[in-house]
């Protein structure tokens, strides 16, 4: 009889605890899904991105050079296919809302591994709420591809961690895992390099089931060879990894002026967290190797490199969130903001279906207007633009209007074309080669550009202003200039409504894109 009681009570124990789980997952899913509306612009690159879903649902293939751009190009070593593939597919899908929901999936499973690993946790609700919210501060624009990386990190270190304290079976997904990464983001060689910072430790430490790991490494390693580009897939992916970023702003040090004012509250979060571990290990006298080589690693090249920030956020809310909850624990508001999240979530949830399916996009992050302007006064040719813009500018303008340079600069352009590009914004020494060397009848640049007021100031009488909005301005050469050009609509709710809708992938059917 006392059994049987027993076994009753833990029953009941274990239906509690998974209706508790139910609720936590609900309620992080609901958080994923309002932090992720929150953003009001999305990635610059999501255009570019779409073309290559859309181009692989209808032709049935991935593209292997650039049709888009009328400068030189390379071999495209596509390392994003897939993300473009996701987007296209929850866009086609849902609307709008599905580049949210996409959003907040990856942002959810990032956080359910993150809890998952610290489950005995005093405020899993707590610390998946600032968590959310900080990767999301971090991530900046919406539906990047590197949030793939986020994800498939937070998977890759949860299996480790199972595999080096259970020996865990997972270790043999690290190759499937692998295999899919390298199709989705450039962010692989984070997730390899971790798989080989467990392994070295194994090796160092002697452990009995390190063969085990190397074998799952090396597999790992393999895995990269499934893509649509076979081995030199491995070299593109070793060049991208080394070839410099100066002027790219993902590549800037957290520590540049411009940037040191945004990123100071993160900046102090990760160095706080730190503190607080390192300062309660010593008190316990428990130091994990895995852990803080993991952490040291990525925050040295977080600071390095501003796109580097959110990893070094993931791994340190993974390996630190014991550590904070405890200090947690000593503070009674904390208890009380905890318990309250189960009632503020649900109260947010009611904005969402309000947000969910309106486009995010601004004037100041694309060029509605000046696209619009160009196409409704038919003025065809081809663009120099911020590359930034471009993306969306090919989307909507292709085969009318070609790009000089988009987002994907370092997978489709020669260096040299960069950096011609580079000049010309920044009005350095041989500036005019961009639009003097390369076939270029229109420059749409951005008035924070040094260039803007070389190019209006008539410095370089060959061009002229012919629009001029908030952000930017346009400029033809001046034997094409018209007597009378159509204004554009300025309401930003018509290019919200319109955002997706292209007729590109019509006229790529016409070329050789194999």
């Amino acid at each position: 009889m006392y059994t049987f009681y027993t076994i009753r009570i833990y029953d009941k124990i274990f239906i509690v605890m998974k209706k508790e789980n139910i609720i936590l997952t609900v309620l992080l899913f609901t958080l994923a899904i309002f932090v992720t509306c929150l953003t009001t612009n999305y990635d610059y690159d999501l255009f570019a991105r779409l073309e290559v879903g859309e181009i692989f649902f209808k032709l049935h293939t991935v593209l292997k050079h650039d049709p888009f751009s009328y400068t030189p190009t390379l071999y495209w070593f596509d390392h994003e296919w897939g993300s473009g593939v996701f987007f296209y597919a929850f866009l086609n899908l849902l609307g709008p809302a599905g580049l949210i929901i996409l959003n907040a999936i990856l942002f959810f499973i990032t956080t359910f591994f993150l809890l998952k690993h610290n489950k005995n946790i005093e405020y899993p609700l707590l610390t998946g709420t600032l968590f959310l919210f900080l990767l999301n501060y971090e991530a900046g624009q919406l539906i990047k591809c590197q949030a793939f990386t986020f994800m498939l990190t937070s998977l890759t270190i949860y299996i480790l961690e199972k595999f080096k304290n259970q020996n865990s079976k997972l270790i043999w997904f690290l190759p499937v895992i692998i295999a899919l990464w390298c199709n989705l983001h450039g962010g692989v060689a984070a997730g390899l390099g971790i798989i080989s910072i467990y392994t070295i430790i194994h090796l160092i430490k002697r452990k009995t089931n390190a063969h085990k790991l190397v074998l799952a490494a090396t597999l790992s390693y393999a895995a990269l060879l499934i893509n649509p580009y076979g081995i030199r897939y491995v070299a593109y992916l070793l060049y991208t990894i080394t070839v410099p970023r100066t002027n790219i702003e993902d590549w800037i040090s957290v520590f540049h002026p411009r940037f040191f004012v945004r990123y100071l509250p993160v900046v102090v979060i990760m160095v706080s967290m730190l503190c607080c571990k390192i300062y309660r290990n010593i008190k316990t006298k428990n130091f994990d190797f895995y852990e803080y080589s993991i952490i040291l690693i990525t925050m040295f090249l977080s600071f390095l490199h501003l796109k580097n920030i959110p990893l070094a956020t993931i791994i340190l809310f993974f390996f630190a969130s014991k550590d904070i909850n405890y200090y947690f624990n000593q503070i009674k508001y904390f208890k009380t903001i905890n318990k309250c999240l189960y009632i503020v979530i649900p109260i947010l949830a009611i904005a969402i279906p309000f947000t969910i399916n309106i486009p995010r996009a601004t004037h100041f992050c694309f060029p509605f207007t000046e696209v619009e302007f160009i196409k409704i006064n038919n003025i065809k040719g081809n663009i120099i633009a911020p590359f930034g813009d471009a993306g969306y500018i090919s989307y909507k303008l292709y085969p009318d209007n070609k790009i000089f340079i988009d987002g994907r600069y370092d997978g489709v352009y020669p260096m040299k074309v960069f950096y011609d590009y580079i000049n010309f914004v920044n009005n350095k020494n041989g500036w005019t080669n961009a639009i003097d060397n390369y076939p270029t009848d229109i420059i749409i640049v951005s008035k924070t550009e040094k260039i803007y007021d070389i190019l209006k100031k008539e410095l370089h009488s060959k061009w002229v202003e012919i629009f001029s909005s908030n952000q930017r301005g346009i400029f033809v050469k001046k034997e094409n200039v018209k007597s009378f050009y159509k204004e554009p609509i300025y309401d930003i709710n018509y290019y919200r409504n319109n955002l997706f809708k292209t007729n590109f992938v019509n006229y790529i059917k016409r070329e050789n894109y194999d």
